[in-house]
């Protein structure tokens, strides 16, 4: 089987990290808001997989959550943010700049920045892009987490 996985999900509240952890693993409910982190595990395609869910108030709070994480690194960093919202995209720069004020940039494997709430985008005629070089990261993922089929979600997964 190998290694495990190991992906976090960095975001400021309500962009959608714990409904697209909850796809992940199955369930269809709607979550609460997350109180504290979260590690869930899961197996996908012959895989274990481990998603840390760090919960979504300040961006100050969010760095210092991630900083002081078990997992020292990660195989995949998802920067998450609410494709409808400037707000939360301008919080994944804060949020960033901050985790290096930790003396812990961000490591990982590889970093993705990921746009959740297509669906809304669509609807409203409504999207901001990120840059994902200006964050660091390789490549932009924009996806529905609430609407998307579980196995499109997956593609996240290292």
């Amino acid at each position: 089987m190998g290694r495990k996985k190991s992906v976090i999900l960095i975001g400021v509240g309500g962009v959608g990290k714990t409904t697209l952890v909850w796809r992940l693993i199955g369930l269809s409910l709607t979550p609460a808001a997350t109180r504290r982190p979260g590690v869930y595990r899961i197996y996908y395609d012959g895989k274990l997989y481990e998603l840390v869910d760090v919960p979504g108030q300040a961006a100050f709070e969010i760095a210092q959550a991630v900083a002081s994480s078990p997992t020292f690194f990660f195989d995949r960093a998802l920067l998450v943010y609410d494709l409808t919202r400037e707000d939360t995209l301008h919080a994944l720069y804060e949020i960033v700049d901050r985790l290096c004020l930790f003396k812990k940039c961000l490591s990982a494997a590889e970093v993705w920045v990921v746009g959740n709430k297509r669906d809304l985008a669509e609807r409203y005629g409504v999207e901001y892009d990120a840059d994902p070089a200006s964050l660091g990261a390789r490549r932009l993922e924009k996806i529905s987490a609430l609407y998307d089929p579980a196995y499109e979600l997956a593609r996240l997964l290292p």
